[in-house]
C-alpha cells in the first residue's frame, strides 16, 4: 500500500495551538489550524495524525473534530512524557501536525452502532458526528469509562443524541449503568434488533483491546459486523517502521488500519494478546478488562 503524498501528509506542518478545552480530570483537546497552501485537510472518521511536540517526541493522535474552516482537534489522556508535555502546552505555543494517516471507519447501509471505551471515545467521535448527520435515528452510542469523571465528551453527547440512542456505563455505577460496554452491550442487543428492523447492524469500536476482542467474539456469535480502531506503538506512520506490525498477517496498523474489519480482526493472533515496544519485542496486552 503506497501513501500519497499531499502538503498535510509530507512533513511536519508547524502551527499555533488556537484552543485548549478540558473534557476531564486527566483529557484535554487541542484544537489548531491545518490549512496548508490554503488546502483544508480531508479526514475521514478514525484517521490519524503525528502530532510533534519540539524537543520531546512525535506521537500518534486519532483526530476528533474536523471543524469547516480547516481547524481540527485531538483529544489527549495524560498517561506519558508526550502526553504530559502537551497537557504543560499553552495557547500560542507552537506544534507540529503530519498525516491524516491510515484507513478510516467505512460507514455501511444499515444500522450503526458506536462504541467507545475510555479515551478510545476519541477514534470514533467524528463518526458520531457524521452518522447523526447523515443517519438521523439510524444510529446507537455505546459510552464508558471507570468513573463518571473519565466520561469523554458526555454534555455533546447528551445534547447532540436522542436520549433513547445513548448509552452510557461506568466501571463503579458512578453514572448512569453500572459495568462495561461489553456487558451493555449485550442486554440492549434485542433493543438494537427491533429499532433495526430488517437493516443490517454494524458495530464500530475503539477502547481497551481486552474490551474489543470481547466485541468481536460477541458480534462472530451474532452475525454482527465489527470495525474496530486497534492502538499500536508508531514512530513514523506510514509503515517504515514496522513496530506496528500484527502477527501472523503481517499488516501494519499504521497502513492498514487502525481500523480493521472483522474478517482481519478474526485472523490476527496478536489481537488482544500482545503488541509490540519501541524496540520491536512483543508485549502481552494487560488483561485486567474483565
Amino acid at each position: 500500500m503506497s501513501l500519497k503524498k499531499t502538503a498535510h501528509t509530507d512533513k511536519p506542518f508547524s502551527t499555533p495551538i488556537k484552543s485548549i478545552t478540558r473534557e476531564t480530570p486527566d483529557s484535554i483537546t487541542i484544537f489548531v489550524n491545518f490549512v496548508i497552501d490554503g488546502k483544508k485537510p480531508i479526514i475521514k472518521p478514525g484517521q490519524f495524525i503525528m502530532v510533534w511536540i519540539p524537543g520531546i517526541d512525535e506521537v500518534p493522535m486519532a483526530v476528533s473534530y474536523a471543524l469547516e474552516n480547516g481547524d481540527i482537534g485531538f483529544t489527549v489522556k495524560d498517561v506519558g512524557e508526550a502526553t504530559h508535555s502537551l497537557h504543560n502546552l499553552e495557547i500560542g505555543d507552537i506544534i507540529g501536525i503530519r498525516g491524516p494517516y491510515g484507513n478510516g471507519y467505512q460507514v455501511r447501509e444499515g444500522y450503526s452502532v458506536i462504541v467507545g471505551g475510555g479515551i478510545g471515545m476519541a477514534s470514533v467521535k467524528l463518526l458520531i458526528d457524521l452518522v447523526q448527520k447523515k443517519m438521523t435515528h439510524h444510529y446507537s452510542v455505546i459510552v464508558g469509562a471507570r468513573t463518571k469523571k473519565e466520561l469523554l465528551y458526555l454534555p455533546e453527547l447528551e445534547k447532540n443524541c436522542p436520549k433513547s440512542q445513548l448509552f452510557v456505563c461506568t466501571d463503579d455505577g458512578s453514572y448512569e449503568n453500572k459495568g462495561f460496554v461489553t456487558e451493555l452491550l449485550k442486554e440492549i442487543l434485542p433493543w438494537i434488533k427491533e429499532r433495526s428492523g430488517a437493516q443490517k447492524i454494524t458495530i464500530y469500536a475503539c477502547g481497551p483491546e481486552i474490551m474489543l476482542k470481547k466485541i468481536l467474539l460477541f458480534c462472530n456469535s451474532n452475525n454482527i459486523e465489527l470495525e474496530a480502531s486497534l492502538e499500536r506503538y508508531m514512530r513514523c506512520g506510514f509503515g517504515l517502521c514496522g513496530l506496528c506490525i500484527v502477527d501472523p498477517l503481517g499488516i501494519k496498523i499504521c497502513q492498514n488500519g487502525p481500523v480493521l474489519t472483522s474478517a482481519i480482526l478474526n485472523e490476527l493472533d496478536d489481537f488482544g494478546r500482545f503488541h509490540r515496544d519501541e524496540t520491536g519485542e512483543k508485549i502481552r496486552i494487560d488483561s485486567h478488562y474483565e
